[in-house]
């Protein structure tokens, strides 16, 4: 089950949300406000996790269906 934490900005860190499956963390969704970033990727999902690639979707929502249907059993 992924649960989603929500940090604030900090001084050596940007808002972004901690997601965790079945209390392990397993990456960090960001949004992307970045002017060179391609269309319709407004949102990253960054990982360590081999298993999970680093992901990209146009909503939120889109991206945390992209991680629970295709990698998270």
């Amino acid at each position: 089950m992924l649960t989603f934490k929500n940090k604030k900005e900090t001084d050596k860190e940007l808002k972004h949300i901690d997601v965790y499956n079945n209390g392990v963390f397993i990456g960090y969704i960001i949004k992307n406000d970045s002017l060179n970033a391609p269309i319709n990727v407004n949102w990253n999902f960054c990982t360590k996790m081999v298993a999970i690639p680093n992901l990209h979707g146009k909503t939120k929502k889109e991206l945390i269906d992209k991680i629970t249907l295709g990698y998270i059993k």
